[in-house]
C-alpha cells in the first residue's frame, strides 16, 4: 500500500495516512505489520480507522 500523506504532529512524531480495506474494519487492539524495504518489520497499532487509516510513529530507531 502507499502512504497518501504524512502529517507532522511534533518534531519527532508523524502520522502516516493510507487506504486499506482490512484496516478500515479493524477492531480495538488490532495492529498491522509494517515493513520498510531494506529494514526490519515491526508491529504498529492503528491510530485511525475508516476510509483512511493511519499509524502514528515516533522517531526512535532505524525503522521508526
Amino acid at each position: 500500500m502507499r502512504v497518501l500523506r504524512v502529517e507532522g504532529e511534533t518534531e519527532d512524531v508523524a502520522t502516516l495516512y493510507f487506504r486499506d480495506g482490512l484496516c478500515a474494519s479493524a477492531e480495538p487492539g488490532q495492529f498491522m505489520m509494517v515493513w520498510i524495504p531494506g529494514d526490519e518489520e515491526v508491529p504498529m497499532s492503528l491510530s485511525t480507522i475508516g476510509e483512511e487509516a493511519s499509524i502514528t510513529v515516533k522517531a526512535v530507531g532505524p525503522t521508526s
